[in-house]
């Protein structure tokens, strides 16, 4: 009998021990888990903008800054001023998301306004300022001043001359891109005329030219390597 009992203790040993190495226990988790562990659910796909959902020229329209998903390329361009005799000034374009700043410098120019504009068409060798063509704009609206929203993309308002025949330009423009687009600037042509412009305030041809004159200076708006230092100086004359 007790040979029995010890033969039975043995077998129930041995079937507890068994039971055991099935299992592992977890000190950190506190409960059983199987020795071959469960594969971890595949990874959800991380879902970018989708540039058909959102038809809005706007991109703050969605509370999102852009920049966060839709690198903007830094562009710059720049102008070469020449005109009439004594006339000469530089002026860089920066581009920017929503437009580009225009900064520069012009020289030699009687004191007072002088309407400023960019024109639709580039320059060419024997055309002068007169090849510059229209106001670049993209729709059937009338000639307006810088600050109003119907306006040709071109109009720049007036430049303002001081006595010393020096003009600096510090504005921005956002209608117009320096980017390959439908109103990109570069290869058109920024045109200074002899009188101030009315922003289509006045008679005649107000709502088409401003009643601006003649051009007295111009250059083509090109492409420009690296960022521009903004010029306080007048260029030299042979420039």
């Amino acid at each position: 009998m007790k040979i029995s009992f010890s033969l039975l203790i043995l077998l129930i040993t041995k079937i507890l021990t068994q039971t055991t190495d099935e299992v592992i226990y977890s000190d950190e988790e506190g409960f059983e888990r199987d020795i071959q562990p469960t594969p971890p659910p595949p990874p959800v796909p991380q879902v970018l903008p989708n540039e058909s959902e959102n038809n809005s020229s706007d991109p703050s329209a969605n509370n999102v800054e852009p920049s966060r998903f839709l690198p903007i390329r830094q562009i710059y361009g720049e102008a070469l001023i020449r005109g009439a005799p004594g006339v000469r000034g530089l002026i860089y374009f920066i581009n920017s998301w929503n437009g580009v700043g225009i900064h520069g410098i012009v020289c030699g120019l009687r004191p007072g306004n002088h309407g400023f504009h960019i024109h639709h068409y580039g320059l060419t060798a024997n055309g002068g300022c007169d090849a510059a063509g229209p106001h670049f704009t993209l729709y059937r609206w009338n000639h307006a001043g810088p600050t109003d929203k119907y306006r040709h993309a071109g109009d720049l308002g007036n430049l303002k001359v001081e006595q010393n025949g020096i003009a600096f330009i510090n504005q921005f423009n956002g209608q117009v891109t320096l980017m390959a687009a439908n109103n990109t600037i570069l290869g058109r042509s920024i045109v200074i005329h002899e009188w101030p412009d009315d922003l289509g305030l006045g008679r005649k041809e107000s709502n088409i030219t401003g009643n601006v004159g003649k051009p007295i200076a111009c250059g083509l708006i090109g492409l420009r390597r690296d960022k521009p230092y903004l010029p306080i100086n007048c260029p030299p004359p042979n420039l």
